[in-house]
């Protein structure tokens, strides 16, 4: 994946959301799909903020 941008941060009660769009090369098709992964992020017990999911 290579990515290609950072769309607003969403935030869901303690959770932040933040996407991050990106292009994914098929090799045999030889073109690139639009991907869209969401990285979660929560404080810590020490008020750090740490990654907990990627979807």
């Amino acid at each position: 994946m290579k990515s290609t941008g950072i769309e607003k941060a969403i935030k869901e009660n303690e959770w932040i959301k933040i996407p991050v769009v990106g292009d994914q090369l098929e090799e045999e098709e030889g073109f690139s799909l639009d991907i869209l992964y969401y990285f979660y992020l929560i404080k810590d017990k020490d008020r750090s903020w740490q990654i907990v999911s990627i979807d």
